[in-house]
C-alpha cells in the first residue's frame, strides 16, 4: 500500500514478478538498499508535480508498477498470502533501515551545524579542483574577517574540512555495515536488535 510522502520525489519498491508495490521507502538510500535483501525488486520514483507521473492509488489498497507506462497504478489482482507476506516484510525492513539512516543523520549533527555541512560541501568541490589552498578568496575573507594569519584561515577550514570528511566515512561505513544484517531480518525483534548494536558501535566508540 502506497504511503503520501511529504516531499516532491517519492520512491516505490517494486517486485519484479507480480509487479506490486511492496512499500514507499522515505529515502533513496533506503530504496536502494532492500534491493540488496529482497530478490527480484527494483526501485522507480515519481514526481507527482507531473500528471503524467502521479501515483493513482489513493483509493487502492495495494498498487503495482505499470511498466509500459511507468505508473504506479491500482493493483488488478488481489495478492496471494505469500505477496502479503512480502509486503509486510519489505516495510518492516524499509522501516528500521529508515530509523538506521536517521540515527546516523543525528551523528553527523552532533557534531557539525548546516551551515558547516554545506561549507564543507563547497570545500569538497573547491579540493576536487585543486582550487583550495591558502591563497584561494574564500580562504583570505575567511581570514580577514577572523583577523587571523591566511595560514591559520586555511588550516582551521582544512581541520573542519578532514574532521567532517571523517563523520560522513563513518556513517557511511556504519550504513553500509548493518543494512546487510537488517536485510537479513524477519521480525520487528530482530530489526530492533540490529539497531540496538549500531547505537552501541556508534556511541561507544571514541568521538571524532
Amino acid at each position: 500500500m502506497a504511503q503520501k510522502v511529504d516531499n516532491d520525489l517519492r520512491f516505490f519498491l517494486w517486485h519484479q514478478g507480480s509487479k506490486l508495490i511492496l512499500c514507499q521507502p522515505l529515502s533513496g538510500t533506503v530504496a536502494h538498499a532492500l534491493t540488496e535483501g529482497i530478490l527480484n525488486t527494483e526501485v522507480t520514483a515519481s514526481f507527482p508535480l507531473f500528471p503524467t507521473e502521479t501515483p493513482e492509488v489513493e483509493t487502492s489498497q495495494y498498487s503495482m508498477f505499470d511498466v509500459f507506462t511507468s505508473r504506479i497504478v491500482p493493483a488488478s489482482f488481489t495478492p496471494s498470502e505469500a505477496d502479503l507476506k512480502l509486503i509486510k516484510l519489505a516495510n518492516l525492513r524499509s522501516l528500521y533501515l529508515h530509523r538506521l539512516e536517521m540515527i546516523l543523520q543525528k551523528y553527523v549533527y552532533r557534531f557539525c551545524s548546516p551551515l558547516e555541512i554545506e561549507m564543507h560541501n563547497y570545500l569538497s568541490t573547491l579540493s576536487l579542483g585543486g582550487e583550495f589552498n591558502i591563497t584561494h578568496p574564500m580562504v583570505l575573507e575567511y581570514s580577514d574577517i577572523l583577523n587571523i594569519s591566511n595560514v591559520e584561515g586555511y588550516n582551521d577550514l582544512k581541520m573542519r574540512f578532514d574532521s567532517y570528511g571523517l563523520l560522513k566515512i563513518k556513517a557511511f561505513a556504519l550504513f553500509e555495515k548493518f543494512k546487510r544484517p537488517l536485510n537479513e531480518c524477519y521480525t520487528e525483534q530482530e530489526a530492533k536488535a540490529t539497531l540496538e548494536q549500531t547505537k552501541y558501535e556508534l556511541y561507544s566508540a571514541a568521538a571524532i
